[in-house]
């Protein structure tokens, strides 16, 4: 499937705005307040600008972990493993994945 013109303007809008280094401090400033999520299943590989596989959301990060990460409108930040995904709500379009930030 073919990455959407919204999906790559949210990617790129991402990169200018630096989310990634915008999250990593507070959460390493406070990682006692994320924790690992369980691994996805075998074969579930997340892509920025697509959805998130059918059948696989992920898991809500609690509400002391949310309280120390940015807040964007429409979007939901989730738990992968060892990663954190900003989805957006109304199409699962994965915008951000903060790659084995729960160490």
């Amino acid at each position: 499937m073919a990455t959407s013109t919204v999906a790559r303007g949210m990617i790129a809008a991402a990169a200018r705005h630096g989310i990634s280094a915008r999250c990593a401090r507070p959460i390493r400033d406070n990682h006692g307040y994320f924790v690992r999520g369980a691994p996805p299943p075998p074969g579930i590989h997340l892509v920025r600008g697509q959805p998130l596989p059918r059948g696989y959301y992920g898991e809500r990060l609690e509400p002391r972990a949310l309280s120390r990460l940015p807040v964007y409108p429409g979007y939901e930040w989730r738990r992968m493993g060892g990663d954190i995904v900003l989805i957006a709500v109304g199409t699962g379009i994965v915008y951000e994945i903060l790659d084995g930030v729960l160490y």
